[in-house]
């Protein structure tokens, strides 16, 4: 199996709300085919559809971005590929 030239065992933040979702379907299979899980890590805030309106311009920009993508990619994401927990790839 070729290695992914970007391997991303974890996912999430702005990889998530600014990546296409097919390029991380791409890193997450490439994961999954070797027998590793992937993980993904996400804010509450990072579902919400629009930036409340008390964030000023750089905040917007730069923490909610995309953020409107993040409740589809995630369903996607969880029906298709295999995860675990942190605490389980820690082995704590």
């Amino acid at each position: 199996v070729a290695r992914s030239p970007m391997p991303l065992p974890f996912l999430g933040g702005t990889f998530l709300r600014l990546m296409p979702l097919n390029f991380i379907a791409s890193r997450l299979s490439g994961l999954n085919s070797r027998g590793l899980p992937g993980m993904l890590y996400f804010h509450t805030w990072e579902f919400d559809k629009k930036a409340p309106a008390e964030a000023g311009l750089v905040k917007r920009l730069i923490q909610y971005s995309n953020s409107a993508s993040v409740a589809e990619k995630v369903k996607y994401l969880v029906r298709g590929f295999k995860f675990t927990t942190a605490r389980e790839a820690l082995k704590l």
